[in-house]
């Protein structure tokens, strides 16, 4: 999921956290947009994984597991990334490689080939790539891909682990996962609906600002 670090994200760290666990959530994984989140915040029994979701030459990769100095170019090509990744000791998943309506930021059939740690089976937002996905990726990651805290859990992975970042990673580098598809198309549009309404009081913000300088 992306916090609204991300451009196109709307709720924080705290806010997603919070709903993560409403919901009955055991963890979330974060990546914002070419950078960490930013805000540290923490919630006893909820495990929070901080990652990236990296624009490379070919597509979105997600990295986890890897320090905040991860040496990370956007357009970088996706093969350096995933060998950094597994050189800092961390995991790389590719997302929603099928994607049409992503198109520009997916792999298609070259991130099966690429060697990353996993590959997302499941994708919240995304209904192409999970009918394609059904026949070309037999085991996968399942993420939300949320952009605000009505989408948690549109698709998620299970694991039969601890909620311990150490114990997740190591589940996910022996592909012993689950993906589990359960997308809700209200939560998309509930999304829509609020971002619109944030992007208008921005525009209000501004005009104001100009008519006071």
């Amino acid at each position: 999921m992306h916090s609204n670090t991300s451009p196109d994200g709307i709720h924080s760290v705290r806010q997603l956290a919070e709903q993560a666990r409403k919901i009955g959530l055991d963890g979330i994984a974060i990546c914002d947009h070419d950078s960490f989140p930013k805000e540290q915040f923490k919630l006893k029994g909820l495990l929070i994984l901080r990652g990236m979701e990296c624009s490379t030459a070919e597509g979105h990769l997600s990295v986890f597991g890897v320090p905040p100095n991860f040496d990370f170019v956007k357009g970088m090509p996706a093969a350096e990334v995933v060998a950094r990744a597994r050189r800092a000791g961390g995991i790389s998943i590719v997302n929603h490689a099928f994607s049409v309506r992503k198109r520009r930021s997916s792999m298609g059939s070259a991130g099966l080939k690429l060697g990353a740690t996993a590959i997302e089976r499941f994708n919240g937002s995304d209904f192409v790539h999970n009918f394609m996905a059904l026949r070309k990726i037999p085991v996968g990651t399942g993420g939300s891909d949320a952009h605000s805290f009505y989408e948690l859990a549109n698709a998620y992975t299970i694991l039969d682990c601890r909620p311990r970042e150490d114990d997740v990673l190591e589940e996910v580098r022996k592909g012993r996962m689950k993906a589990v598809l359960s997308q809700n198309p209200f939560s998309i549009l509930k999304r829509k609906y609020e971002r619109f309404f944030i992007k208008r009081a921005r525009r209000k913000e501004h005009q104001h600002a100009g008519e006071l300088r």
